[in-house]
């Protein structure tokens, strides 16, 4: 299930300058993250499984690439899981992400991934997004609203729209950042199937997603809040009764670096 955690040659360039404020993809920069994600399965309207898991990303600008003979500029993720009883040694991690993204006049999109687990005994996966994913919108006026599109979280299929809705400062692990970007994500359908570790199928019927982004102008993402919720059904369950996974995924910036400096506010100590 941790997969479902997890953008024209010539004439097109991949710019830094356009969405450089809020999502800049400078070569070299590191960002590193912490996160909480809370699990609940139930079946029937009772609670079957809750689970609590910590992770922490960090998010490196590898610089220009292509992905399906498209200039694109790759952004390499590695994410490492604690999860009570299981060891966290820094040289393993158990998923490296490559997104693909692409900078144009009209935003920043997502061309494709790459999902490629490490020790989870998971099989590598790959999404090419025929449309592109408008994951920002330019200019980001507040109350501005545009299609992002479907998003393909394993099987899931999820249809977003976002909007902006307006600036606001923001507290993170990493420091203080005033006048970031907010944007809300929000699921227009939701369908597909999935399966689970006991290899069982089921299908979506319904449910939904949102997330709430803040960008540091200069930094980027530095704190992210999302909440989703799937309805299942399947052929083994009983007649009439369905399943539910939900999830809810606290993320925020903890430090940047960048090709030429590292960059750490200072927290007061509590």
């Amino acid at each position: 299930m941790r997969r479902l955690w997890a953008l024209l040659f010539a004439t097109l360039l991949v710019s830094p300058a356009w969405g450089q404020e809020y999502f800049p993809l400078n070569p070299g920069t590191k960002k590193h993250f912490q996160a909480t994600v809370n699990q609940n399965t139930s079946v029937g309207g009772q609670s079957a499984m809750s689970v609590t898991a910590h992770f922490r990303n960090t998010e490196e600008v590898i610089g220009q690439a292509k992905v399906y003979d498209k200039p694109a500029v790759l952004v390499r993720t590695t994410r490492v899981d604690s999860i009570p009883g299981r060891s966290t040694d820094e040289s393993k991690h158990t998923q490296l992400i490559e997104n693909y993204y692409q900078a144009r006049p009209q935003g920043i999109f997502l061309l494709a991934n790459f999902n490629l687990p490490a020790d989870t005994g998971q099989k590598p996966d790959s999404t090419r997004y025929e449309p592109t994913l408008q994951v920002l919108k330019l200019p980001a006026d507040s109350g501005a609203k545009w299609i992002i599109g479907t998003m393909k979280m394993q099987g899931i299929l999820v249809g977003l729209t976002g909007q902006v809705l307006g600036r606001e400062d923001v507290e993170t692990p990493g420091g203080s950042y005033k006048n970031c970007l907010k944007t809300k994500s929000s699921s227009t359908s939701v369908s597909g199937g999935i399966q689970g570790a006991s290899g069982l199928s089921m299908n979506v019927t319904g449910g939904e997603f949102s997330s709430i982004s803040w960008y540091a102008p200069g930094v980027g993402l530095v704190k992210q809040d999302v909440n989703t919720r799937f309805v299942l059904s399947s052929p083994n369950l009983p007649p009439g009764m369905s399943a539910e996974l939900s999830f809810q995924q606290n993320l925020a910036l903890t430090k940047v670096q960048t090709a030429l400096k590292e960059e750490k506010k200072t927290v007061p100590k509590k």
